[in-house]
């Protein structure tokens, strides 16, 4: 991941696709979950995770029930699970769990960016 961030942010990406370079020199790659909790506990922030993936979580939210009760949160930390989905520890921990995303059919797998997109439009589309 670091070297892809560096190719848009620094390489030639970047000068090839200036808001491409502009949206990923937010992007930082931290090595575990907890890396990043922890940075922002010594900014003294508060985050809150959120974890989704294809199958149910116990406990998980529809998406209109997630922004009701996340409206006033600022910080919140996306976990994505990938084919394999997350570490149960990651997905238990986890202050929201989403509903999956589901499909006409009982296969309900995405690759994970086409369900980053999904639930990130549903979630913060534009509604007109």
């Amino acid at each position: 991941m670091k070297r892809i961030s560096r190719h848009w942010v620094e390489g030639i990406g970047g000068e090839i696709n200036p808001s491409r370079k502009t949206a990923l020199s937010r992007v930082r790659v931290v090595d575990t979950v907890q890396n990043i909790l922890q940075e922002f506990a010594k900014r003294r922030k508060s985050i809150r995770t959120v974890a989704t993936g294809a199958r149910k979580s116990k406990g998980s939210l529809t998406y209109p029930e997630f922004l009701k009760r996340t409206a006033k949160e600022k910080n919140l930390l996306f976990l994505f699970g990938t084919g394999w989905g997350l570490e149960r520890s990651l997905v238990e921990q986890a202050d929201y769990k989403l509903d999956p995303i589901y499909g006409i059919s009982n296969y309900n797998h995405l690759p994970v960016r086409s369900a980053v997109a999904v639930i990130l439009d549903r979630l913060y589309g534009r509604i007109e």
